[in-house]
């Protein structure tokens, strides 16, 4: 034995600088009233093919997620990393599903020997299986499962139940791992029916993406559309909903939506084989902002499978244009039929200080995402910042490496020309009549200063206040040529 050296020598050691907070998705969440997606829980998928071994190779979702993943940028090339899926229509009653792989039915026959449900509260139902030997199907079977207090169904390959009791919750399920539950089973207790209960339920579990859309979203009334789109408009530029516009119904929705931001209106029908909002959805979620150069438009991308609901006429693209409706449009250039995603706009109003483009207003929804976790760790992995100059300084040191990544991946455009009223308008809220100059010249200007305020207890607190100033990556959509010949 020898005396610790720590007597005389004590070193702790620890990673410093390391980021403590991710960055937000820039997945696509599509929300769907399949049973196989639980309430309480966001299904996140990498591939198709993942998708597709839950829902199915046919269903709506491994369709959408299909051609959501179909999608590959131009260069630098790159495609969408995530898909999520939400539940949208939530029952009253407990139900709980068998998600995962559902054995034969002879294996069934040889593991199934008895299994207990426990509910909210402690009670306990428990299952007495009793004898299956006579059962000849995994329907046969899950009517010989159900009780005065459980109804057992069993459909699409999988098992799930409900319980008697409306307000029963199911907590955990145990002995029934051998049809299918398990690790695998999924809880929906929570009733909820309208889009906005729906999409607030889902930012309750996670905030986490960047894009939104709702299956079958034609049969909804366009004052519930509204009513999300106004509750989504109000978390600023945190996330885009998309929505089907069709033929019949697209001027009154853009009537009702045009001043609201963050909301795609997209052409299409209810009966359309490829949805075509998973297009923007897929272009925000495949940029890649690490790279150089990565930002794009969301107008002139083409799309990875066929669309076949095409807007082939000057007449109809006018109105739809009108009425700020994307749409897949088809053009002629010397015999060769094209056809790409138009116009890539947002609803909204430009005089309210709205981002109509989609591709800029992906690009604040990165800005933001990047720069939270860097404030938020500089708080939690430093001593602190000080309320002084040096405080200031290490504000100024984020706001630095914010703005260097965001010129490389084009998020800020440096070089371009102001007008006399954003001029005016840097220099009103910058307070530095010259920092237009920075804007137009550098992309950027930005500021950070210590001010005392009165905190929630009633005590004097100090917080950081910073100014970013930018100018933003817009994209060409036209080119106009004058042919002069001497």
């Amino acid at each position: 034995m020898t005396i610790s050296q720590r007597r005389y020598v004590d070193i702790a050691s620890a990673v410093v600088g390391a980021t403590a907070v991710p960055t937000q998705s820039q997945a696509g969440r599509l929300f769907t009233n399949s049973p196989l997606v639980g309430s309480h829980e966001i299904l996140s998928f990498q591939t198709a093919q993942d998708v597709a071994s839950v829902f199915g190779a046919n269903a709506p979702e491994t369709k959408f997620a299909s051609a959501y993943f179909a999608y590959v940028t131009p260069a630098p090339v790159s495609r969408a990393k995530e898909i999520q899926f939400a539940q949208m229509q939530f029952s009253e009653q407990s139900r709980v599903v068998a998600r995962g792989k559902i054995r034969t039915l002879d294996d069934i026959k040889t593991n199934l020997t008895s299994g207990e449900i426990t509910l909210e509260g402690g009670s306990v139902v428990r299952l007495d299986v009793g004898s299956i030997e006579q059962v000849n199907s995994l329907a046969e079977l899950a009517t010989e499962l159900t009780t005065e207090q459980v109804t057992f169904n069993y459909a699409e390959g999988r098992f799930s139940f409900t319980m008697t009791d409306e307000n029963a919750v199911v907590e955990k399920v145990a002995g029934l791992d051998a049809i299918g539950f398990g690790e695998y089973a999924i809880h929906a207790p929570v009733a909820a029916n309208s889009l906005v209960e729906v999409f607030s339920h889902s930012l309750d579990l996670s905030d986490s993406f960047f894009s939104a859309a709702f299956m079958n979203d034609t049969q909804r009334e366009i004052d519930e559309i509204v009513e999300v789109s106004e509750f989504n408009a109000g978390l600023n530029v945190s996330h885009q909903l998309y929505f089907t516009a069709t033929k019949l119904r697209y001027n009154d929705m853009s009537e009702r939506l045009i001043g609201t931001s963050g909301v795609g209106l997209v052409y299409g029908e209810a009966n359309d084989s490829v949805d075509l909002r998973h297009l923007p959805m897929a272009i925000i979620a495949a940029v890649n902002y690490d790279l150089a150069n990565a930002t794009t438009s969301t107008m002139y991308r083409q799309a990875g499978v066929t669309i076949n609901n095409v807007v082939a006429d000057g007449l109809t693209a006018n109105a739809l244009d009108a009425a700020r409706v994307n749409y897949y449009g088809r053009t002629a250039v010397y015999g060769s039929k094209i056809s790409f995603y138009q116009r890539g706009f947002l609803c909204g109003s430009e005089s309210a200080g709205h981002l109509l483009d989609a591709g800029v207003y992906a690009n604040e929804q990165w800005l933001r995402s990047y720069i939270n976790p860097q404030w938020f760790t500089m708080l939690l992995s430093t001593r602190g910042i000080p309320a002084n100059r040096d405080g200031a300084g290490r504000g100024n040191l984020v706001l630095a490496d914010t703005v260097t990544k965001a010129l490389n991946n084009g998020v800020i455009l440096p070089g371009k020309d102001l007008t006399t009223a954003q001029k005016v308008a840097v220099g009103d809220a910058s307070g530095d009549e010259l920092a237009w100059h920075d804007v137009q010249t550098k992309g950027y200007w930005y500021d950070t200063k210590i001010v005392e305020f009165t905190g929630p207890s009633g005590i004097a607190e100090y917080k950081m206040q910073y100014v970013l100033i930018y100018a933003k990556g817009d994209f060409v959509r036209k080119v106009e040529g004058s042919h002069n010949l001497v």
